[in-house]
């Protein structure tokens, strides 16, 4: 298992389920290439989890780190669960850090800034059937914030990528 940038860790080896889940990471990252490296600008909408667990926008310890990108007709949401990290070092050299505990039936409020009103929203993650794309049901309104769309997310492992089109 690499713990370094350029050198291999003869201590830690990557049991068979690590190894699965880094395969299907890959392939993750190869399906949804055009919505995670094809031009995407970062935005500073609102992503919010209601009654849900802490958020940050910065990869802070102990919460969900929420961010988004929009490209011409999308806005691509990114959700990673650092729940149960004590730590922000993401190199873990004694292979010690402990599993994030997957949320269940994720409430998403995002504020979006398209004068087009959402006309889908998707979702997928590396952890969860392959990758494969999940059609949910969303709603729309209007606050003090602005413009927002609600929905669902089934489960939060590790990463949960969501997608509105416009």
């Amino acid at each position: 298992m690499l713990d370094a940038p350029n050198y291999l860790n003869e201590n830690l080896f990557m049991p068979a389920t690590l190894q699965k889940a880094m395969v299907n990471y890959y392939n993750f990252l190869t399906a949804y290439e055009d919505l995670l490296r094809d031009g995407e600008t970062a935005n500073s909408n609102t992503i919010e989890l209601p009654g849900g667990p802490p958020t940050s926008t910065n990869g802070a310890a102990g919460t969900v780190w929420t961010f988004a990108k929009s490209t011409t007709g999308t806005d691509v949401l990114q959700f990673i669960n650092l729940l149960n990290l004590t730590s922000t070092d993401w190199t873990d050299t004694n292979a010690n850090q402990p599993a994030p505990t997957v949320q269940n039936n994720v409430e998403v409020k995002y504020y979006y800034s398209s004068s087009a009103a959402p006309s889908s929203v998707y979702v997928a993650s590396p952890d969860v059937n392959g990758g494969a794309a999940q059609s949910l049901p969303f709603a729309t309104g209007t606050d003090s914030g602005g413009n927002y769309v609600t929905f669902t997310l089934p489960s939060l492992d590790y990463w949960d990528m969501a997608w509105v089109n416009y």
